[in-house]
C-alpha cells in the first residue's frame, strides 16, 4: 500500500494476508502537513496477478491543512498543582498551543492569543496587570479561589460579587442538566458526583451577569442556586468562571476510581473549546461543502448581514468558479428566502476554487475557498455481493440464505414449505369477429361467388 501526492510516493507499507480473502487489515500512516490549504492524496494497492478488477485499487482523498492552532496562555500568581492538571489536559488537544507563566515573569505578549486561563488573579496581581488583561477583550477562564479578594474581582468588571469575609468553604458540584451551549456526556455528569470539593470563600455570591451555568454548587446532598462553573459575556467577549481551587484533586480522584480521566478531560477540553471558538461576525457568509461526487448537484448557499446583524438580500453577490485548467465561470446568486442560493449543476471531477464578492454601504466583502469533485464509481468499488445484506433481506422476508455450493439445501427447503406451491392461471378473452377485416372480406367474397354461380346456372 502506498500514499502519493502530486505523483510522488511519500509513504508505503507492505501488507501480508494469512487468512485468505476475508481477512481485513487497518493500516495507519502519519503524513507531514507541510502545505496549507487543500491537499490531494492517492492511496494505492499494488495490482495482484489475475485480479478481477483494478479500478478499486486506487482511491483519492483530500485533507485541508489549516494554520489555526489556538494559543492558550495560563497565568498564575504562584505555582499550584491546578496549573499542571490543566496544562496536561489542554496539551492533549493537537489544536492548542499551551504556554504557562507566573504573572511576575510574563512579558504580556498577546499576539495570536485565543484564550487566557487565569488562576487566582488575586495573587501577585497589581492594578496595571488587572487593567491590561481586562482591556484585551480576550476570552478568559477565571479560576477564583479563597486568595482572590472581592476588590480584585470587582476590578475585572465581570459582574461577580463575592463575600468579603476570609472564611473558607468546601464546595462540590452538580452538572446542570439544562445546560445548552455544548453537549455534556453521562461520564462527565457522573464524574462530578464523585469529584472532591473545591476550596472557596464561605457564603453566597451575587452575580448580575450569569448566562449559562454548567455546574451548580452542592453541599452534601443540597444543591445550591449559586454556580460553581458558569459562562457569560463581557461585551462581545466570552468568559468563564470556576469558583474554587483544587481541580487537581478531581483528576486524581477520577484516575483512582476509573484508571482514566475521561470526565475531567471532557470538562477542561470542552470548556476551553467553547471559550476559544471565534464567533462568526462576518457580514458575508458562504456555505459550501468541501467534497462532492460527480453525480451530485453542487449547491452554494450564502447570506449577508447588515450592521445590526440582521439578514438582508438587497446586495447582489457575484460568484466566480475556477477549475483545474484555469477556466473561469462567472455567476450571480439568486435570492432564496432571507438568503441566497446558487446551483452549479453537476461538475466534472477535479479541484475547483471559488470567490464570492459583494458591496454594501460603500464597502466590499469577499469570501474564497475550494472544493473537490470526486470521480466515485460505486459499481467499480464493490465487486462482490454483500452477503450480510442478503442474509438480512432473507430474514426479514421469512426466507433463507445459502451459499451457491449448498443450493440443494435451498431447493429442499423450498419443497418442504407449505406456503410455497405451484400456481396455474387461466385467462379467457373474447374478440369480435368483425374486428378481423381480412376474414370478413374473404367470407364476403365467397358468398358473392356462390350467388354469382347460382345466377349463371339459373339455380335459385
Amino acid at each position: 500500500m502506498s500514499i502519493s501526492k502530486g505523483g510522488k510516493t511519500i509513504a508505503s507499507k507492505s501488507i501480508s494476508y494469512e487468512k485468505g480473502q476475508r481477512e481485513f487489515k487497518q493500516v495507519a500512516f502519519e503524513l507531514d502537513a507541510d502545505q496549507l490549504g487543500f491537499n490531494t492524496y492517492s492511496v494505492t494497492i499494488s495490482k495482484a496477478e489475475n485480479e478481477y478488477n483494478y479500478e478499486n485499487n486506487t482511491r483519492n482523498f483530500y485533507i485541508e491543512v489549516l494554520d489555526s492552532k489556538s494559543k492558550v496562555v495560563i497565568l498564575a500568581g504562584a505555582p499550584h498543582p491546578d496549573i499542571a492538571a490543566l496544562k496536561d489536559v489542554l496539551e492533549e488537544n493537537e489544536n492548542f498551543e499551551v504556554k504557562s507563566f507566573l504573572t511576575k515573569d510574563w512579558n504580556k505578549d498577546m499576539r495570536n492569543v485565543d484564550l487566557i486561563v487565569w488562576h487566582e488573579p488575586g495573587i501577585s496581581a497589581d492594578a496595571s496587570l488587572l487593567k491590561f488583561i481586562s482591556d484585551q477583550n480576550k476570552p478568559t477562564l477565571f479560576i477564583f479561589g479563597p486568595n482572590t479578594s472581592n476588590s480584585v474581582i470587582q476590578s475585572l468588571s465581570i459582574g461577580l460579587n463575592t463575600p468579603a469575609s476570609n472564611k473558607m468553604d468546601e464546595i462540590q458540584g452538580t452538572v446542570n442538566k439544562g445546560f445548552q451551549p455544548f453537549e455534556v456526556s453521562e461520564s462527565m455528569t457522573k464524574a462530578f458526583e464523585y469529584f472532591p470539593p473545591l476550596k472557596s470563600k464561605f457564603g453566597s455570591i451575587g452575580n448580575s451577569n450569569i448566562q449559562d451555568i454548567l455546574v451548580y454548587q452542592r453541599v452534601g446532598n443540597v444543591i445550591k442556586k449559586d454556580p460553581l462553573v458558569y459562562f457569560s459575556k463581557k461585551g462581545n467577549t466570552k468568559f468563564g468562571v470556576i469558583y474554587g481551587e483544587g481541580m487537581w484533586r478531581w483528576k486524581m480522584n477520577e484516575f483512582v476510581r476509573t484508571k482514566d480521566i475521561a470526565g475531567f478531560r471532557e470538562f477542561i477540553q470542552k470548556t476551553s473549546n467553547y471559550l476559544s471558538v471565534k464567533e462568526n461576525t462576518s457580514a458575508l457568509r458562504v456555505t459550501l461543502p468541501n467534497r462532492f461526487t460527480k453525480n451530485e448537484e453542487v449547491i452554494v448557499n450564502a447570506s449577508f448581514y447588515n450592521e445590526s446583524m440582521a439578514p438582508i438580500t438587497t446586495p447582489k453577490i457575484q460568484f466566480v468558479l475556477k477549475d483545474e485548467k484555469g477556466k473561469l465561470s462567472k455567476m450571480e446568486f439568486a435570492t432564496y428566502g432571507e438568503g441566497y442560493k446558487l446551483s452549479l449543476g453537476k461538475l466534472s471531477p477535479g479541484k475547483y476554487e471559488w470567490t464570492a464578492t459583494t458591496s454594501h454601504a460603500g464597502k466590499t466583502y469577499s469570501k474564497a475557498g475550494a472544493f473537490f469533485v470526486e470521480n466515485s464509481t460505486l459499481e467499480g468499488l464493490d465487486t462482490y455481493a454483500n452477503h450480510n445484506l442478503l442474509v438480512e433481506m432473507a430474514d426479514k422476508s421469512k426466507g433463507k440464505f445459502e451459499q451457491l455450493a449448498n443450493y440443494s439445501k435451498l431447493i429442499d427447503a423450498i419443497g418442504k414449505r407449505d406456503d410455497i406451491s405451484s400456481v396455474s392461471f387461466k385467462e379467457t378473452t373474447y374478440e369480435d369477429l368483425i374486428d378481423y377485416k381480412w376474414l370478413f372480406f374473404l367470407l364476403l367474397f365467397f358468398l358473392g361467388l356462390e350467388w354469382f354461380g347460382r345466377r349463371i346456372n339459373g339455380i335459385y
